[in-house]
């Protein structure tokens, strides 16, 4: 018997199986890697998320604060900064006075604001009082709510009422416009008639 050739093989064998437990261990890390991100993922997908943003309709804005995340909100709580409920309808809604016990996935609030024009007049005259707000139209959204398990969350982010005005080809009348214009149009009749 060749011992030499014995020995030969026994190193060719250790070498290989060395690196299966090499492969092995790296296949086995990214394995464990990749079920972590699934499972963060899932995390992220599978929760609540309550969002607050201002909308137009016909020239009158309404505030919706709603669900748009898969799991039930719970304690959800909103402040804006500077506090926007001084001036508007809004200091009279139930659900941004304190906290609204639990918000479904798809469930929205929604209130009525005021007239967009009107807003934005008080809305300016409140910015310009804050001066580590003049003139950039910011306002801060601050929603903070935890899941059924406990899970806190928090979202801050800006939102601003001056953005109603971007809308290019569009002009808002308030009751002295429309009063011009309906005497300008009786004097032009008057006139060919």
């Amino acid at each position: 018997m060749n011992w030499e050739m014995v020995d030969l093989e026994n190193w060719i064998i250790a070498i290989f199986t060395m690196i299966y437990v090499v492969l092995t261990y790296l296949i086995l890390k990214s394995n464990k890697k990749m079920i972590e991100e699934n499972v963060k993922g899932r995390e992220r997908e599978y929760r609540p998320e309550v969002i607050g943003f201002f909308r137009e309709e016909r020239g009158f804005l309404y505030f919706q604060l709603k669900n748009i995340g898969r799991r039930l909100a719970i304690n959800t709580q909103i402040d804006f900064i500077p506090d926007l409920n001084m001036w508007t309808y809004m200091n009279d809604v139930d659900f941004l006075k304190g906290r609204i016990k639990t918000i479904a996935p798809n469930q929205f609030y929604d209130t009525y604001v005021g007239v967009q024009h009107e807003v934005k007049k008080e809305y300016e005259e409140l910015l310009s009082l804050h001066s580590d707000n003049k003139g950039s139209g910011e306002t801060f959204i601050k929603i903070k709510y935890n899941d059924e398990d406990g899970i806190n969350y928090e979202s801050y982010y800006e939102v601003s009422l001056l953005d109603f005005d971007m809308y290019k080809g569009r002009r808002t009348y308030d009751m002295t416009d429309l009063v011009k214009e309906i005497k300008a149009l009786n004097e032009k009749n008057n006139k060919e008639g």
